[in-house]
């Protein structure tokens, strides 16, 4: 005779079988879906802080960090709106720490959550001087990061 009942670890069941409050669960989904979409590296320096009336709030300490996020900035929410579609997001908005008046939040376009999981990222190369206009916000991203962390890692 075998049993329905298997083991199953914690992650199978996502942040809902872990049995936190709700607005614990909600911290946890944001982070964990934030670390997914923007990788380690970007996730360590542009923090996601909160969900706040469909507004997704991100922070960092540097205008070269959120010089480069900018652009990929919408594309980034939209993915993390798919993955998490409870958080509720519908704009995002990215400032600096200590900044007097944070910038007014932008829309973040609708993603279809049946569609299939973005492609992975692509090797690491040499930054171009310019984008191509076949790029997607992703790679310039990308590219964009490794330049920035190439440059400061000298210092």
């Amino acid at each position: 005779m075998t049993s329905s009942r298997r083991w199953r670890s914690f992650g199978e069941g996502g942040t809902a079988a872990l049995g936190l409050p709700p607005r614990r669960a909600q911290v946890l989904a944001l982070q964990q879906g934030w670390r997914a979409v923007a990788g380690e590296r970007l996730a360590e320096s542009v923090r996601a802080e909160t969900v706040r009336g469909g507004v997704l709030e991100l922070v960092t300490e540097g205008k070269a960090w959120r010089d480069a996020v900018l652009p990929a900035l919408p594309a980034l929410a939209a993915r993390l709106a798919s993955l998490h579609p409870r958080l509720g997001i519908r704009k995002v908005r990215l400032h600096l720490v200590g900044e007097a008046e944070p910038p007014a939040p932008v829309s973040v376009p609708r993603v279809e959550t049946d569609a299939p999981p973005p492609p992975p990222a692509p090797a690491p190369r040499p930054p171009a001087a310019e984008a191509a206009p076949s790029e997607s916000a992703d790679v310039r991203l990308a590219r964009l990061a490794r330049a920035y962390l190439a440059r400061h890692e000298d210092r």
